[in-house]
């Protein structure tokens, strides 16, 4: 696998230092400033939310299979 590496660091700051046309892939997993969990058990529905909205959201969280607590 010679010319393959990972680089490690923010992504943009990475980027600049490599020569124009040489990347094929850039996976990032940015923080989203606490706004993202990949624990999905952490996930839970504001129980202030009228039920046609909780009902909406259940069912378009469990189309993307994600389970939250209610």
């Amino acid at each position: 696998m010679s010319g393959y590496r990972i680089l490690e660091g923010d992504c943009i700051e990475q980027m600049r230092g490599l020569p124009d046309a040489s990347v094929n892939c850039c996976v990032t997993s940015p923080p989203y400033f606490g706004l993202r969990s990949y624990d999905e058990t952490a996930l839970r529905i504001d129980p202030a939310l009228s039920p046609e909205k909780k009902a909406w959201l259940v069912a378009e969280l469990e189309r993307r299979g994600i389970h939250a607590r209610r």
